[in-house]
């Protein structure tokens, strides 16, 4: 394998197109759902209104569909036993990997694969400020500037397992998502939304909160929204790679569990599942053309 080729296996792939996985079919909601407006004044109909589009319909954004799927994706990863990165951070371990595996690609391109190593120091040089203040990553620079060649340390960084199987899906500060998430729009033309009447809760006196009544909107459940997603260089079909093995197992959570979304989900608001008949369709890039090479289904909490 090709040292290039390497790399591209972390994740670091965006100067080629491999494949194109297109995911489409529906999301139910399965409790009554609520996706509010961030910063909305209140209004003396309703306090709290529900997340719309221009003409009206009330929509899943696809934001708000990556967050709490990227969520699941760190729990799975850590309960298999793989160190996932604080994405809060700014300067963590899988930002640094992601640069510095940016810089030796660069280098590689630029002088091939025998290209000198102190050559490849002196690039990695300029994330020595980044990381100056967080010893751990200070001394993770200096594991990798202490390789004697370009392949051992491409070789170091694949055995620490960084970036971290969920940043290689979804990106990090410096690495570009491999997945896009689209807004969620209701298949039924008329979604009517309803409300309730809520009291705000003192955490001290256990009891009411004085003059803290408000009413909330939401949409009752067993609507059906539509759910796309599009997946770059990460093969559902054939790749055993960690984000490939992580991407089905999110897609059959979906189906089989759900997730919640939007806000009140400690109430159970926001349960959506994956319906049955879910397409996913592979394409690879052969002769400037894309070529249909997979069509599976999810069924059953089975990918078939």
């Amino acid at each position: 394998m090709s040292l290039l080729d390497q790399i591209r296996g972390l994740g670091l792939d965006f100067d080629v197109v491999k494949c194109i996985t297109v995911v489409e079919g529906y999301l139910v909601n399965e409790s009554p759902l609520r996706v509010g407006r961030p910063g909305e004044e209140l209004t003396s109909a309703i306090d709290l209104a529900v997340e719309r589009l221009p003409d009206g319909r009330p929509y899943i954004p696809g934001s708000t569909l990556k967050g709490c799927i990227r969520s699941l994706a760190e729990q799975i990863a850590r309960s298999s036993g793989y160190e996932v990165c604080n994405i809060f951070q700014h300067e963590n371990r899988c930002t640094l990997i992601s640069s510095a595996l940016r810089l030796v690609t660069e280098s590689v391109l630029e002088r091939g694969e025998d290209v000198e190593i102190n050559y490849v120091r002196n690039k990695l040089r300029s994330l020595e400020r980044r990381v100056r203040d967080k010893e751990d990553l200070v001394e993770l620079l200096s594991d990798l500037m202490s390789s004697q060649n370009i392949r051992e340390l491409v070789n170091k960084i694949n055995q620490m397992n960084i970036p971290c199987p969920v940043c290689r899906i979804f990106g990090n500060n410096e690495l570009a998502s491999h997945v896009t998430f689209y807004d969620a729009l209701p298949k039924s033309s008329e979604v009517k939304a309803d409300y309730r009447t809520r009291v705000a809760i003192d955490r001290f006196r256990r009891a009411s909160r004085s003059g803290a009544l408000f009413n909330y909107e939401y949409i009752p459940l067993g609507y059906e929204w539509n759910f796309k997603l599009h997946v770059r260089n990460i093969s559902i079909s054939k790749d055993e790679t960690k984000q490939s093995k992580l991407l089905k197992i999110l897609l059959i959570y979906l189906n089989i569990e759900g997730i919640h979304v939007g806000s009140m989900r400690s109430v159970g608001l926001g349960l959506v599942k994956l319906v049955d008949e879910t397409k996913i369709i592979e394409y690879k890039v052969e002769d400037f053309m894309l070529k249909k090479v997979a069509q599976l289904e999810i069924r059953g909490g089975q990918i078939v």
